[in-house]
């Protein structure tokens, strides 16, 4: 796109905003991984938030898969919720059902009626994401969706089971291309509480 998607301005906030505000509620503290970018600015963008840790990527793999691992090797508890920032959509409710759909500890990653995946918005048991990252890496594999095939306890939540809570699945929308973000600032409201 250009730009750094963290900084595109939706509704007056960055998208990475919109994203630590969809966690806010849900948890005690926030990893945000800028890979290896500067985390002046991302602080400047989140001083409204408390609680949060900047992290450089652990590894050079170009990827959100390296994100993904550098969060992982350093959270504390047993779970870790995943927001890709080019999600400014994503309702706190979503992720309540994802936390929620987690039995005995399991990763809950959404599932399409197609089979596609949406990694970037799921609950990794941080154990089994941990060894799922490396033994994707190791054969090879740099993409998230690749890693689930190396977990060992996922539950894949069906994306419609979602439209409960938000009924246009807005929570899902990534943005990737300029197109793409003058469709959410085109199909939303704007008075709507993200």
């Amino acid at each position: 796109m250009g730009k750094d998607k963290a900084f595109l301005d939706f509704r007056g906030k960055p998208f990475i905003w919109h994203a630590v505000s969809s966690l806010a509620p849900l948890v005690d503290h926030t990893k945000i991984v800028i890979g290896e970018k500067s985390g002046l600015e991302f602080r400047a963008s989140l001083r409204d938030f408390s609680n949060l840790e900047f992290l450089n990527d652990s590894r050079d793999l170009s990827s959100p898969l390296g994100g993904l691992l550098t969060a992982l090797e350093k959270e504390r508890s047993h779970q870790l919720i995943t927001l890709g920032c080019d999600t400014p959509l994503v309702k706190p409710e979503v992720l309540s059902l994802i936390f929620e759909s987690s039995i005995a500890g399991e990763s809950v990653i959404p599932r399409w009626e197609n089979r596609q995946l949406e990694p970037l918005v799921a609950l990794y048991n941080v154990f089994d994401g941990m060894q799922g990252c490396l033994r994707a890496i190791s054969a090879g594999k740099k993409r998230c969706v690749d890693m689930i095939s190396f977990l060992l306890r996922v539950r894949f939540l069906p994306v419609e089971s979602i439209r409960r809570v938000d009924p246009k699945l807005v929570s899902l929308w990534n943005v990737n291309s300029f197109e793409e973000f003058e469709r959410i600032k085109r199909e939303t409201d704007p008075t709507e509480r993200k």
